[in-house]
């Protein structure tokens, strides 16, 4: 496969998971639920079964693509096989987190043991995209640009690592930006920034 055509299913990955997303909070702030930064892209998701079937059925096809990708590249670097254990992980991850989504079988305030699975699987999924990138930073194959573009991406990890646990107000309330960004910039970084293996 083509370098270009590599790039076109990340293309594609990404495209399907921003408009899955975006899809569910801008249609559900608009019907009712109203909008709320503090809110992540999971809760907009659960509000209600369309939402929550679109992102599901996306995120398949966005785990197979990202995954894919990913594997082969790790090919290409010469990376560890811890690499590919993370790699098939966050895959997994994905999938997991979309087939409990969070909020939709909480009733009364009580939350759900489907809600507490979603938050188990996405905290997995965020340690697997940031270690991926530690492995980058650490692998002298990946191109230069690549080892710099994840050297940003693990500093602003640590920020919202901060912001996260310290419950911090300028974190807390503009949750949902903070989250999105996480997301489609480790997609970003990857189609901006690789390159060709450096030749020996």
């Amino acid at each position: 496969m083509s370098k270009l055509s590599e790039k076109k299913e990340l293309i594609v990955a990404l495209a399907i998971f921003v408009v899955t997303s975006a899809l569910a909070v801008v249609i559900n702030s608009l019907v009712g639920y109203g909008w709320d930064t503090s809110r992540s892209i999971s809760r907009y998701v659960g509000m209600e079964t369309w939402g929550a079937v679109i992102f599901a059925l996306g995120n398949f096809v966005v785990a197979a693509l990202l995954g894919k990708y990913l594997w082969k590249k790790g090919e290409v670097w010469k990376m560890p096989r811890i690499y590919y254990y993370a790699v098939l992980v966050m895959g997994v991850s994905l999938i997991w987190l979309s087939m409990c989504p969070i909020g939709y079988f909480d009733v009364d305030g009580n939350i759900s043991i489907i809600s507490r699975l979603h938050e188990i699987a996405s905290r997995t999924m965020f340690a697997m995209m940031a270690l991926i990138f530690a492995m980058i930073v650490l692998n002298k194959n990946c191109c230069k640009m690549l080892r710099q573009g994840a050297v940003v991406y693990l500093a602003y990890v640590l920020v919202c690592i901060l912001g996260y646990f310290s419950k911090a107000s300028w974190f807390a309330a503009v949750f949902l930006f903070f989250e999105a960004s996480y997301l489609v910039s480790f997609a970003i970084i990857l189609l901006v920034c690789e390159k060709r293996i450096i030749e020996a």
